[in-house]
């Protein structure tokens, strides 16, 4: 996964003379951009082809000359990249900008952007915004048995029809997350959801964390977390919720936290 370039693919080298070095490159697949970066290498003017050490993602890590690694993460520059998590989802990633996830849930998208399943690995959001996190599913992470870190939603809403357990961050939540900021509504679980996860156990963890986006669920409603089931000391630490929580006849457990 390193060839970027195919014949005839002119946008995808800018600033560059008849023979020399490449100084930027773009890869664009058909969902939209993959990869913008700059780049010191030769090329083929005939060929218009350039290699660079890519991820099964699409991604290079923060330091492409070195080794992917919890600190060197593969940088997530684009909605296409952080999509492609599916791919690696027990690598370790690092958010370079703001992000629109818009692209990824048009009718024409595929797949369908539902959110990332089953993660393993670590996601530094970096306090950069995701906006218009507008997806059927069960959270921006559908489960967690990592780390997730720094991540900012800042509007959207998360459709969790047909599914029982439901978080803007992250549905179901075994692992840790921390200092996340979630801005989006939670509508339509069919029994459980939460602002930042909609379910919290085993090893997992919720710690410094905002939610300011309402909740409704079928049954159990949370403004951090839907249903905390770890009773060890310090399950859920320093958050903060101003979120609403709706009032629904079917509801029977329901807490700001």
């Amino acid at each position: 996964p390193h060839v970027l370039f195919g014949r005839g693919r002119r946008r995808g080298i800018r600033d560059s003379p008849k023979t020399g070095s490449v100084t930027r490159a773009d890869l664009y697949t058909a969902a939209g951009l993959l990869l913008s970066t700059d780049v010191m290498g030769g090329y083929s003017k005939e060929s218009m082809s350039l290699e660079l050490p890519l991820s099964p993602a699409g991604m290079l890590t923060a330091n492409p000359t070195e080794a992917h690694s919890e600190s060197n993460p593969y940088m997530v520059t684009t909605p296409v990249q952080f999509r492609n998590i599916n791919n690696d989802p027990d690598k370790h990633f690092r958010q370079a900008n703001t992000l629109d996830v818009t692209m990824l849930i048009r009718e024409d998208a595929d797949p369908m952007f539902g959110g990332i399943t089953n993660f393993s690995g670590t996601y530094d959001g970096n306090g950069y915004w995701i906006s218009d996190v507008n997806i059927a599913g069960a959270g921006l992470f559908n489960s967690n048995s990592g780390t997730l870190r720094n991540i900012r939603i800042l509007s959207g809403t998360i459709d969790a029809a047909g599914i029982n357990v439901a978080g803007a961050i992250c549905g179901s939540n075994t692992g840790t997350i921390v200092a996340c900021i979630n801005e989006a509504q939670v509508i339509n679980a069919v029994t459980t959801a939460g602002g930042i996860a909609g379910s919290n156990s085993g090893n997992g963890r919720i710690v410094a964390c905002l939610n300011t986006g309402n909740v409704s669920a079928g049954t159990i409603e949370g403004g951090i977390c839907g249903d905390n089931q770890r009773n060890g000391e310090g399950v859920i630490t320093a958050c903060v919720n101003t979120g609403m929580l709706a009032r629904n006849t079917t509801v029977t457990n329901m807490g700001t936290i």
